[in-house]
């Protein structure tokens, strides 16, 4: 009896022993991040993600414009201002405990040229019919461009500008600059000057500061202003559109519409400088502040976030996981969308078993912290189809039958990634992925499809 109760006693030592060791090594081996390996394909990904902008890049960077656009700064004291903000945003914290939020040095210095707490604008600022809005209050909408002139007159300055990138070091607690805000006053002033028979100024202005956008499509780094951006260009298309329908087919139109609205280039894509910020973001994560979910105001949160973050989750290997999966994503801005949807490593980046032993809050994180990137990459794809089709609504215009065109329209014209039909003379497009609360279709009304229905000017 004494000798079985003394085997199974050594038995249980023996295997305690052996759980400890293994304990022990698995602990050392997580605290020193041995493991998981890092792949040879991951090691090319990081060091992607790590290198300098490719694309976003020039002489004049548009983040400086957007940046100071709230204050009416002398052209002569911008670059003071702009040195005090970036320094100060290089030394922002990720810790998320400034509830006033990041201010910058121009404030109270310089006159506003709007509020702080302004709604935005009311016309032409989503994705209504602009000139249907001016149309039901025109004494409103001009009121409203009115009050903005300086914030119309500043924004007309993006044409000298080549470029748009983040000057500096990117955190999750990093302001962003107001790209979307002032565009709607450019719409706003070309619709309002059509209703007022100022077609080809309405025209020249709409077509020039749509191109100032677009000369900056593939040149960004920031992902939120590539979205932001297509939106514009939508929305200026979308004007643009509805008053050709308007007028008749042998008015002319100025020479740089058909540079602001010509077919869609390869380098206009969305540019891998994108996801190199998204990198940079992920990198910030594991710095003090940057995990939220393990910071807590009492004494457990500290420990919470060392276990977290120190223990449970290897950071190279982390952040190997997302580089691979960045990377993919940009070699997949090339591909067809069908290609693209159907490439499933775009959404997910899979964790080897070895990963899930010694990475496992690292795997979560990577299986499902990181966003559907493939969204951005469609909608890119959608701005490049309403270009396409515009081109295909361009040629129907100039053919006697556009419905017979239509169903002989040349090789070319049918190579666009969206379903396209046409009835009534509009051309009706499904979208890939559509922003928000947009219809999953696109309408485009044929030049002079609608000539009958424009109200003369002497009617207002």
């Amino acid at each position: 009896m004494n000798s079985s109760a003394t085997n199974w006693r050594r038995r249980v030592k023996w295997l305690a022993g052996l759980i400890g060791l293994v304990m022990s090594a698995w602990l050392i081996s997580m605290w020193a991040e041995w493991l998981p390996p890092i792949t040879e394909q991951q090691q090319a990904a990081l060091q992607m993600m790590r290198a300098g902008n490719q694309d976003a890049v020039g002489q004049r960077n548009a983040w400086s414009l957007f940046w100071l656009l709230p204050y009416e700064i002398p052209a002569a004291e911008r670059a003071d201002v702009l040195k005090r903000d970036i320094a100060e945003l290089n030394a922002l914290s990720a810790e998320p405990d400034d509830e006033t939020g990041f201010e910058s040095s121009a404030e109270g210095r310089y006159p506003r040229r709007w509020a702080k707490q302004a709604p935005a604008h009311r016309f032409c600022a989503d994705d209504g019919d602009c000139l249907a809005q001016v149309r039901a209050d025109r004494a409103a909408a001009a009121a409203e461009l009115a009050g903005a002139e300086a914030e119309l007159r500043a924004l007309r300055e993006l044409g000298d500008y080549d470029h748009l990138a983040i000057p500096h070091r990117v955190s999750h607690a990093s302001p962003i600059p107001p790209f979307g805000r002032a565009f709607a006053l450019q719409l706003l002033d070309a619709a309002l000057r059509f209703e007022a028979g100022e077609i080809d100024i309405a025209l020249a202005g709409l077509c020039s500061d749509s191109l100032a956008w677009r000369r900056l499509k593939g040149k960004a780094d920031n992902l939120i202003f590539e979205m932001v951006n297509i939106r514009v260009q939508q929305r200026a298309l979308n004007l643009y559109a509805a008053m050709r329908a308007e007028l008749p087919a042998e008015h002319g139109v100025p020479a740089v519409c058909r540079q602001a609205f010509a077919a869609p280039s390869d380098d206009e894509r969305q540019s891998c400088d994108v996801f190199r910020l998204e990198f940079q973001l992920q990198e910030r994560l594991f710095e003090p502040g940057g995990f939220e979910a393990f910071h807590a105001s009492d004494s457990d949160g500290q420990w919470l976030r060392t276990i977290g973050t120190e223990l449970l989750i290897n950071q190279e290997a982390t952040l190997a996981l997302g580089a691979e999966r960045l990377a993919q994503t940009c070699a997949a801005i090339q591909l067809p969308s069908a290609e693209m949807r159907a490439d499933r490593r775009v959404e997910s980046a899979g964790c080897a078993l070895l990963g899930r032993i010694f990475n496992p809050m690292g795997c979560v994180l990577a299986d499902v912290a990181a966003p559907d990137y493939q969204t951005y990459l469609l909608r890119d794809r959608d701005w490049q189809g309403r270009l396409q089709a515009f081109q295909v609504a361009e040629w129907l215009a100039t053919q006697a039958d556009p419905t017979s065109a239509w169903a002989a329209r040349p090789a070319n014209m049918r190579q666009i990634e969206q379903a396209l039909t046409l009835s009534a003379g509009v051309l009706n497009m499904q979208l890939l992925r559509p922003f928000g609360r947009q219809p999953p279709d696109w309408q485009l009304p044929l030049p002079a499809s609608r000539v009958a229905a424009r109200t003369a000017p002497s009617a207002h």
